[in-house]
């Protein structure tokens, strides 16, 4: 930054690609970037929070073997349409479903099993 009485004060940070996943090259370059400008944010406005960061882990969580085999046996009770489903939790797979969403799915099976039922 240049003061206007010609002062020039700078800084600089050199950090690794974050090579973790299965990031390419670009990728872990922007995400090494994300990281270090969410960090350099939060210390210079004194952010706290609560609790672990997990790195989304969580939130990619897949669903379990008992869960898929869940929502199979729930589809299969209540005459789901497999690709209307998978359409409607915006998924490709039930594989694919976050474990997250699971509650979520089982409901709007529990939904459409009460509607045929009226």
């Amino acid at each position: 930054m240049l003061h206007r009485s010609g002062h020039l004060q700078s800084t600089s940070m050199t950090l690794p690609p974050d090579i973790g996943g299965d990031r390419n090259r670009l990728l872990a370059i922007g995400s090494a970037v994300s990281y270090a400008k969410r960090y350099t944010a939060t210390a210079l406005l004194n952010v706290t929070s609560r609790g672990e960061d997990d790195d989304g882990r969580l939130a990619g969580e897949s669903l379990g073997a008992k869960q898929l085999a869940a929502l199979e046996a729930e589809m299969t009770r209540t005459g789901a349409n497999r690709m209307r489903f998978l359409d409607y939790l915006c998924v490709p797979s039930l594989a694919a479903l976050p474990a997250e969403r699971f509650e979520e799915a089982m409901a709007a099976l529990a939904a459409r099993s009460l509607e045929a039922a009226q």
